[in-house]
């Protein structure tokens, strides 16, 4: 078993909360999943399952409760669609603690949790990009059908404002005059570049603020690192349930499309990639194929909008942080987040090139797959 010098935490006193069968033989931490801390704890009973154990990063989720109660909605919800969609996807399973609880909060506020561990392949690993984005489409495709009866407001926010452009720009705003780490001066033309495009890049917004876009249960990051490949065949796991609650198709789709363009680019770039059209294609078709029988029609005309945000929204993220002194994310030299900032500002500039083909997409899609679109409510 792993020694206890090596793993920071007493992680064999946090096992003993869990009910587990047969015994740990060795603990490993592993990098797979995010934000959170996680380790593999392999069995020492080969007829008895591995799990993973996870410290949950409890400055970027503020409700933890209401974290766990929406995974345990998710993951116990009876889904709508088809046989094929509910046996093609599946979700990590909990593993409760003696008492019945989903947590624990140990001596240090820190929350553990617990699943079964998944094994299988990072799908973002796969060689062919068409079939990546193929299937990137049919799962999220999926996931939003599967939920779309399920009263998203039954769900508590765990991330403040995730995908609220107008909350996300107030903060850059007040960054750049607050200017706490001198920054400001260089960032100009970034700043001026998001501010021009603050009321369009605000769209999704104040579409659902005017009750023309349906509030549903989305993923929020809908991306390749929350897909796991089975290895038995059997479909896909979506292995991170965090940032599921309420919010708009178009969220999923643009961040999924996103993440499919980005794959394996490397963290120092700058220059952003081209946008491939017909990856586009192949994701768009597959998720449409999927929402066909719930998505409406100003959700389809949402989808572009939801295409540029997510790369804008990137960039706001790491001009904030640039601005406030890099105390988000980790750099590895002084201006880091400044180029990742540029990369994703090179990303919008590239898909606004592309639109009027990406446009054009959507709509030879939506026309061939969503022929019987609901009405808005």
């Amino acid at each position: 078993m792993a020694s206890e010098s090596i793993i920071p935490y007493n992680i064999i006193d946090l096992i003993a909360e869990f009910e587990i069968d047969g015994h740990i033989a060795n603990i490993e931490s592993i990098k797979r999943f995010g934000l959170n801390e996680s380790f593999r704890l392999s069995n020492g009973d080969s007829n008895m399952p591995d799990y993973l154990l996870q410290r949950v990063n409890h400055l970027a989720f503020r409700n933890i409760p209401g974290m766990m109660e929406n995974i345990t909605r998710i993951s116990t919800h009876i889904p709508n669609g088809s046989i094929e969609d509910a046996n093609y996807l599946s979700f990590p399973k909990l593993v409760k603690l003696h008492d019945g609880s989903l947590y624990h909060k140990d001596h240090d506020g820190n929350y553990w949790r617990m699943f079964f561990y998944e094994d299988g392949n990072d799908l973002s690993a796969a060689t062919d990009r068409a079939s990546v984005a193929s299937e990137t489409g049919k799962v999220f495709g999926a996931f939003l059908s599967q939920f779309s009866g399920m009263d998203a407001m039954q769900l508590h926010d765990t991330v403040i404002g995730l995908h609220d452009t107008e909350y996300k720009l107030g903060y850059l705003e007040d960054a750049f005059h607050n200017n706490i780490a001198g920054r400001a001066a260089l960032i100009q033309s970034e700043y001026d570049f998001i501010n021009e495009r603050g009321d369009i890049m605000c769209g999704v917004l104040y579409l659902g603020m005017a009750g023309q876009l349906p509030l549903r249960v989305v993923h929020n990051n809908a991306c390749l690192g929350s897909l796991l490949q089975r290895n038995d065949g059997r479909g896909i796991v979506i292995a991170n349930l965090d940032t599921v609650m309420a919010g708009y198709l178009a969220y999923d789709f643009g961040h999924a499309f996103m993440s499919i363009t980005i794959a394996n680019t490397d963290d120092d770039a700058e220059i952003a990639p081209d946008i491939d059209v017909k990856l586009f294609e192949a994701f768009t078709k597959s998720y449409l194929q999927r929402v066909a029988n719930v998505i409406q029609p100003m959700e389809v005309q949402s989808l572009m909008l939801g295409v540029l945000m997510m790369p804008y929204l990137r960039a706001v993220q790491y001009l904030n942080d640039y601005l406030n002194g890099d105390i988000s994310h980790q750099v590895n030299y002084h201006d880091q987040n400044l180029k990742r900032a540029r990369f994703y500002i090179n990303l919008v500039k590239n898909i606004e090139n592309a639109q009027p083909e990406l446009k054009l997409v959507i709509d030879k899609c939506a026309g061939e797959y969503v022929s019987s679109m609901t009405k808005p409510q």
